[in-house]
């Protein structure tokens, strides 16, 4: 039987999860150059039913619920992608915030141009099919992420895939990389799209299950 943590629950999870992976060391964290020691968890795996305390699992870690409702705004627009959009000027962290080299005031990437032409042809699929396992919605680029990694961000999110069975909607979200203590901006964002798109085909959300290639934490 599977415990239906609440979102508090399964962050605490996490970072447990995290604090007992093997040593690390990276030569830069979030696009900050230096030289970080910390500790990984490699292949780690969460599943989320339930997710009515998320606002207050937001606002009780110190992270900007507006921001991210901006966010997640701009990454569902149907009507043109963001970049950068006016979400980033919500974040706390917005100085520090890593703009492309080769693009003046625009990011490497954002997930509104990432979505923005491919989210409603998921959700169009999922209509006409829902026994379809081809709804996939890719964030990695391979051909532009390839180019700049290293050099460039590049996202920490590899897609998200859709299924619906037994007239539920699951939700399997890939990561390459995930900061456990920035899991709940990934726990809100997630759970919204989940959300957003059952809401479309007029179905319940079952849950969300993550996997993570690195879950880590950096001291």
């Amino acid at each position: 039987m599977i415990t239906r943590y609440s979102c508090r629950e399964l962050y605490d999870i996490a970072k447990f999860q995290a604090s007992t992976g093997e040593k690390t060391e990276s030569k830069s964290v979030e696009g900050v150059q230096g030289e970080r020691e910390g500790l990984e968890y490699i292949g780690a795996r969460f599943n989320l039913e339930r997710w009515e305390d998320r606002d207050e699992l937001i606002q009780e870690t110190g992270y900007s619920l507006e921001y991210l409702k901006r966010e997640f705004e701009e990454r569902t627009d149907f009507e043109r992608p963001h970049n950068p959009g006016r979400a980033f000027e919500l974040s706390p962290e917005k100085e520090k915030l890593f703009y492309s080299t080769n693009n003046v005031g625009m990011f490497t990437y954002t997930y509104s141009e990432r979505m923005f032409r491919h989210l409603g042809k998921i959700i169009d699929l999922l209509k006409k099919d829902p026994s379809t396992r081809q709804a996939y919605l890719s964030i990695w680029d391979r051909d532009k992420d390839q180019e700049v990694a290293g050099k460039d961000m590049v996202p920490c999110s590899l897609g998200f895939h859709f299924l619906i069975r037994n007239n539920k909607l699951t939700m399997v979200y890939f990561l390459r990389s995930l900061d456990a203590e920035r899991f709940p901006q990934d726990i809100y964002l997630s759970t919204r799209l989940i959300d957003f798109v059952a809401e479309k085909l007029g179905i319940e959300p079952r849950r969300v299950i993550f996997l993570i290639s690195s879950l880590h934490v950096f001291f």
